[in-house]
């Protein structure tokens, strides 16, 4: 990647500029005591996250393999916690994702950095989003934690019919952006769907790595650790 070269910035959403885990977090330790739980089980808070958590990751893979649809994995991942946490069905509450739905796109959290971040790469490249979240809640996000502003286009999996790491995301994102791959590179935490994607589109690519995750594949790959480095690599 030459990164004179770079006039777009492709960047994921959850866990690579909105906080996932924390704004998910504070929603799960809200439903738990709007709904109770706290009398109608043992567990505590804390394990109804790490729960949630859990299956989430788990049928997410398998959503994103689309072994699983989306109303699966939305429904399925609540009712496991609530399995695990022995609550009776009884008295379970209707439609647990929605109240999830509800909460959870109207967190403010980012990770370290995102805004100013946004805020210096936006006056010197386009910035687009390539999200394989969920269509009624990525925009959402991008609006309640204000940076809908900084970006062009919002690319969603649902809305488009393809999915990180197909290439047809990545080619279908180039075109609407009107640059050429040379001129584009992506930016996200997931090895998998978001480096390895692009690179296999012929993008560049920047894998956001804060965890320090071992690289899986042989594949060389530009690394930051934070996204305050994205500036000393792009400008």
């Amino acid at each position: 990647m030459q990164s004179g070269n770079i006039k777009s910035v492709f960047f994921d959403l959850d866990r690579t500029l909105w906080d996932f885990e924390k704004n998910a977090n504070e929603t799960l330790v809200e439903l738990f005591r709007d709904f109770n739980f706290d009398k109608l089980t043992i567990a505590t808070p804390l394990d109804f996250v790490n729960s949630f958590h859990k299956h989430s990751k788990a049928l997410w893979i398998l959503y994103d393999q689309r072994i699983i649809d989306k109303q699966t994995l939305r429904e399925r991942r609540f009712q496991l916690a609530m399995d695990e946490m022995e609550i009776a069905t009884e008295f379970r509450p209707n439609s647990m994702w929605d109240h999830f739905l509800d909460k959870c796109p109207t967190r403010t959290n980012l990770l370290p950095g995102a805004k100013d971040v946004l805020e210096s790469l936006s006056k010197r490249f386009s910035l687009y989003i390539i999200t394989n979240g969920f269509k009624e809640v990525q925009r959402r996000k991008l609006e309640c934690s204000g940076i809908e502003s900084y970006f062009k286009d919002v690319i969603i999996s649902e809305e488009v019919g393809y999915k990180k790491p197909e290439k047809e995301i990545f080619e279908l994102a180039l075109t609407r952006s009107g640059f050429d791959k040379s001129q584009a590179v992506m930016v996200g935490d997931s090895f998998e769907l978001d480096i390895i994607g692009a690179i296999n589109a012929g993008l560049g690519a920047i894998w956001f790595n804060p965890f320090h995750i071992e690289n899986p594949t042989k594949t060389k790959v530009l690394e930051v650790k934070s996204l305050t480095e994205l500036r000393k690599i792009l400008i």
